[in-house]
Formats: C-alpha cells, sequence, structure tokens
C-alpha cells in the first residue's frame, strides 16, 4: 500500500471540444432517446389494440367438469326442480365474437354436441366468461339460478373460479366453488385450447388445417374442435 501511495501518477488532460460540436452530439443522443421511447410506446399500443380485439384469445376451447350433481336444479319455465349434471356441460366452447368482451375477457358459449358442432339453436347453452364484480371467471347459465329468491348479483354463476385477475382462461388454475344447493370448494374445471398442430392433436380421426381440425369421412362428422375428436 505504502508502495502504490508514492509511486508516480500520471494523468493526460484530454482537449475541450468546441460547443457546437457537442450540442450536436446531445442532439444525437436526445433523439436516439425519443426513438427507443416511440418504439415502445407503440409496442406498447400495439398489444393494447390486439389485446382489446382479442387477437391473444384461445377461439375454441374443450372443457370438463367434474361429475358433480345438484339435485334440486331450479330452471325458469319448469316448476319441478331437476337433477343437474355438470358433466352435461362438458364440450367444445367457442369465444362469442358477437357478444365481445366482458369486462375486458372474452365470452365462452356452449357449443351444441349433437349438431355437427354448430351453435345451438333453441337449446340455451352455458357461458364462461370474466366477473369483475366476482373477480373470477365464471360458468353461468341464463335460465339456471341457484334460488328462488332474486339473486341481486349481477353476475350470477354455477361454477366460480378463485378470485384472479387473469385474461386467458387457461392460465385459471385451482379448483372452482361449485353450487350444488349449497357451497362447495371442490369443482372441477378443465379446459384445453383446441387448435392443433398436427393429427396427434386430432386424435390421427383427421388433418390439421390451419390450426383447426378436418374430421375424416370415417369419423362420422365434421368438428372442428381438435381435442371433441
Amino acid at each position: 500500500m505504502k508502495k502504490a501511495a508514492l509511486s508516480k501518477c500520471f494523468c493526460a488532460e484530454f482537449e475541450r471540444q468546441p460547443f457546437s460540436k457537442r450540442k450536436k452530439v446531445g442532439i444525437f443522443l436526445k433523439g436516439i432517446y425519443f426513438l427507443n421511447l416511440c418504439a415502445l410506446l407503440f409496442g406498447m399500443g400495439y398489444i393494447n389494440y390486439n389485446q382489446n380485439r382479442g387477437v391473444y384469445y384461445s377461439d375454441s376451447l374443450s372443457v370438463t367438469y367434474g361429475e358433480q350433481i345438484w339435485n334440486a336444479a331450479i330452471i325458469n319455465g319448469i316448476e319441478e326442480p331437476r337433477a343437474l349434471l355438470f358433466s352435461y356441460f362438458n364440450g367444445e366452447y367457442r369465444r362469442n365474437e358477437t357478444l365481445g368482451l366482458h369486462d375486458g375477457r372474452p365470452i365462452y358459449t356452449e357449443i351444441s354436441k349433437f349438431v355437427n358442432g354448430e351453435p345451438f339453436t333453441t337449446t340455451v347453452g352455458a357461458q364462461i366468461k370474466y366477473c369483475y364484480s366476482e373477480r373470477a371467471w365464471v360458468l353461468a347459465h341464463d335460465l339456471i339460478k341457484k334460488s328462488d329468491i332474486e339473486d341481486e348479483s349481477d353476475c350470477p354463476w354455477l361454477l366460480r373460479s378463485q378470485e384472479t385477475t387473469e385474461y386467458n382462461l387457461l392460465n385459471v388454475d385451482g379448483d372452482w366453488s361449485i353450487w350444488t344447493g349449497n357451497l362447495q370448494e371442490n369443482g372441477h374445471f378443465f379446459a384445453v385450447d383446441n387448435e392443433c398442430n398436427g393429427p396427434a392433436d386430432c386424435n390421427y380421426h383427421g388433418v390439421c388445417n390451419d390450426g383447426k381440425c378436418e374430421c375424416s369421412e370415417e369419423a362420422g362428422y365434421s368438428l372442428r374442435a381438435s381435442k371433441g375428436m
């Protein structure tokens, strides 16, 4: 340390650049920073615009519920309570572009299981949507209610996820709350994206064309949902 402290120190003095040159360099650096800011804002705006249009959401899902049964379901237009098997709601759900978004998230509508995978015509299908009032994704049906007492909630539900702010339904984890005459916390919910990448995603019963499965004639019917074949 003593040797280092006593050693000679050399310094070099650089010529100070003229003000005009320093000004040009400063303007150039500010321009680079401004372009970076514009690129960042444009990227954020582009992503936000596509998100609001639903570009990043799945168009079609295959959903599976548990085997729970509600033995006294209250259905509008039917006087006597009916047994409701939640597994009846299993199947394909498609993003409903007509209804747009609900609380900033897509609405998925149940698809008919018997008419070549097309939307219901007379039957009312279930819906999966996000409700900000519940801070959760829910399964709801316009004709089924939990009680004869008027539900003051603006989002009646039959199944409800755990509280989340997730925009993508496929990223919602954990068991859902389910109503079977009383509230239970072990409701099963499992969803997969129907977009295919190859024949294996179509269970080798068809071909994958532009992300959608086209069933072969041997399959007996045509379904667009890959996981439903």
